[in-house]
């Protein structure tokens, strides 16, 4: 069975006014929506031309969550650092459209002055092309995807002249990078992840049921995976192959081309947390408490490492190393040839968002949730030796960017933070009006990051101001 775009587009409103409606009432009530185990279910392919196949393969088991905190459901709807939904099926609905659509092949994730994903790079790292503004920013423009909605709370994506991000309304976005202009919108439903762009598709997903390979240039759907009821991680593209984790705990690599399944590797728990790739290795954090190296040729595993509960960062990887942290407020430094733990920190806190490696140094930020307070600390990146801590207002859910010798990073004070990478004295701050859970994306002087205010703002050098 094929499904056309325009049926799955009325299947997706039709499934995701529930949970559109969620997000707009409010994190806790999201947290309450997608929460509900979904059931066994087999595995299906369907592709045009030919018959679908099925196979059965055991889910592990998924329970409600038992009163996930504060911290957890702003993580859900903040795509920091990653989209969190209701427990998936197996069932894959495939589509593929005639002519250059699919697109096979070595994939182009765009060239060094595009940041193509959340974190920047298939790597995590968090560092940015850059440059930022020269000094303390003028707003050249906001965007409002829906004032009737909280927020946007995605990272978005920043390609050649075009800005990419999902709104809380339900679209997925493409906007003038100069200006702010609307070019195209998508629907999705309910929420939508933070999309990741190469070789002229936009990946993304969300609270609609499927996830989405759409045409960069016009906005067209090129294919989809899903049900109606599958959500997955944010997207993480590197050369041809498009890794996600999925809520029935299985880390996935398609087809970045056509969104073929090349194979799954499955962990104990959900994985909604976006996986991070290098030297031919993924790595992804599963519920589970574990951290995964798994073969990103094969989805063969390596190692796996006990990291806690309730892990809400992705993993960074640089240097033989890779970065993970745990909410209690533990990053862990292990090395990537054998899972072995170099170092540790713990910070004592919450960390809640995911870490950045840039120049030898980690930056990675902590909250005190009874004392809603951040930090951003800088760490030796060989060593875990603390080289500066820099005080966050309201508590951290963003995940640092750095570019061109400056930290950014949001905060649930509402302000946007420029920091100097050496020393970690602040160099300018932004005011938004609602909190600040969305990851800078950093490229050709502008800095973007969204605000629980409504809005997407630009922030660069200039005095021109446009509200669209």
């Amino acid at each position: 069975m094929t499904v056309s775009a325009e049926e799955g587009a009325m299947s997706a409103r039709s499934t995701s006014y529930q949970r559109r409606l969620a997000s707009a009432l409010g994190v806790l009530i999201v947290v309450a929506v997608l929460s509900v185990p979904a059931p066994q279910t087999a595995a299906l392919v369907t592709h045009q031309g030919e018959s679908p196949r099925s196979r059965m393969t055991a889910q592990p088991d998924q329970e409600a969550g038992d009163g996930m905190d504060v911290a957890r459901a702003a993580c859900v709807t903040s795509v920091e650092p990653c989209w969190q939904g209701a427990p998936v099926s197996e069932a894959l609905l495939h589509e593929e459209v005639d002519g250059d659509a699919a697109r096979g092949g070595d994939a182009e994730t765009g060239n060094d002055e595009d940041v193509t994903m959340f974190r920047g790079n298939p790597a995590h790292t968090g560092e940015m092309p850059g440059p930022g503004p020269e000094g303390e920013p003028d707003e050249l423009w906001r965007f409002a995807p829906d004032a009737g909605e909280p927020g946007v709370l995605s990272s978005p994506a920043v390609v050649d002249d075009a800005v990419y991000v999902g709104g809380l309304d339900g679209y997925l976005y493409a906007l003038e990078a100069a200006t702010g202009e609307e070019r195209w919108r998508f629907e999705i439903g309910g929420y939508v992840s933070s999309p990741a762009v190469a070789d002229g598709l936009v990946y993304a997903g969300g609270g609609g049921g499927y996830f989405y390979a759409v045409d960069a240039d016009t906005g067209k759907e090129r294919w989809r995976i899903g049900d109606g009821e599958d959500l997955y991680s944010d997207p993480t593209v590197d050369g041809d192959t498009l890794y996600l984790g999925g809520y029935d705990g299985f880390l996935y690599a398609f087809d970045a081309g056509t969104g073929d399944e090349r194979w799954r590797f499955e962990t104990g728990d959900r994985v909604w947390i976006a996986p991070a790739t290098a030297d031919d290795a993924v790595y992804a954090v599963s519920d589970d408490g574990h951290l995964y190296a798994v073969d990103a040729s094969t989805g063969d595993e390596r190692w796996q490492m006990e990291i806690g509960p309730a892990l809400y960062a992705s993993p960074a990887v640089a240097d033989g190393l890779v970065y993970a942290a745990g909410a209690d407020g533990v990053l862990h430094a292990v090395d990537t040839e054998d899972g072995d733990e170099r170092w540790r920190l713990e910070t004592g806190e919450t960390i809640s968002s995911s870490p950045a490696v840039a120049d030898g140094v980690v930056y990675v930020a902590s909250s005190n949730e009874e004392e809603r307070q951040g930090a951003l600390h800088a760490l030796d990146a060989a060593t875990g030796d603390e080289e500066w801590r820099a005080e966050i207002g309201g508590g951290v859910r963003s995940s640092p960017a750095v570019a061109a010798g400056v930290v950014y990073v949001g905060g649930f004070d509402g302000a946007v933070y420029a920091l100097e990478a050496v020393g970690g004295d602040e160099a300018w701050r932004f005011e938004t009006e609602g909190f600040v859970a969305s990851s800078p994306a950093v490229a050709r002087g502008v800095v973007y990051v969204g605000s629980a205010d409504g809005h997407l703002y630009a922030l660069g050098d200039g005095e021109d101001r446009e509200d669209t």
